[in-house]
């Protein structure tokens, strides 16, 4: 976008005349209003999403005994799905607000493992937390490549660290055969090498710089 440097230069080249550069201004300083009130837009509609499914978390931990187990299930699952919903709504379909429709279904991403823990919990599964958190990093995997999201991309790294070093405190067997450095150092070259991959392909390069 031109700015005020610009247009001057313009104007002392010739390229344009005074009542161009008048025009030019107005539209620059509509166009810097407009994006303004989009970012603050976003910005408390992000915050607000956030605020509601934190609610909803709240609503069902502060009613743990009294609300059935199955009221539970359909609540998180519920408030995922439709978190889920809204983001791809506002980013693919009403395109007004695209920036805030990725927020909504990194989100949703964020839900679908906070759900996966308290269903366990409610249930008592036998579950270790490194299976809880694989299940959840394959589940929002996928979510890199349709929608192109490399902020879920970030979290399925720091997801993939997280069920490696959980994996490790939990099966000390581990111990003998390497250390934890050792393994996460492994780790760290193997995520490096697959934003090497991503690089090589047109649709993954968004998750290049992340991995």
């Amino acid at each position: 976008m031109f700015d005020e440097d610009l247009l001057r230069k313009w104007l002392d080249e010739g390229t344009i005349n005074h009542a161009q550069a008048e025009k030019m201004r107005l539209d620059l300083a509509e166009y810097k209003k407009e994006h303004r009130s989009k970012k603050q837009v976003i910005a408390f509609s992000t915050i607000g999403t956030i605020l509601i499914g934190i609610g909803a978390i709240l609503f069902v931990a502060s009613n743990w005994e009294k609300i059935g187990n199955s009221i539970k299930v359909l609540l998180l699952a519920g408030s995922t799905i439709g978190i889920h919903y809204a983001g791809y709504h506002i980013k693919y379909e009403n395109q007004k607000y695209p920036g805030l429709g990725s927020a909504l279904i990194l989100l949703s991403a964020l839900f679908f493992g906070v759900s996966l823990f308290l269903i366990g919990q409610i249930y008592n599964i036998n579950a270790n937390n490194s299976t809880l958190v694989l299940i959840w990093l394959i589940g929002v995997f996928p979510l890199i490549y349709g929608y192109m999201s490399t902020p879920i991309a970030g979290l399925c790294s720091l997801l993939f660290y997280l069920w490696i070093g959980l994996l490790y405190s939990e099966r000390t067997d581990l111990e003998n055969l390497i250390s934890m450095k050792d393994l996460f150092l492994i780790s760290g070259i193997a995520v490096h090498f697959s934003g090497i991959l991503h690089s090589l392909a047109e649709k993954a390069k968004h998750a290049e710089k992340t991995f």
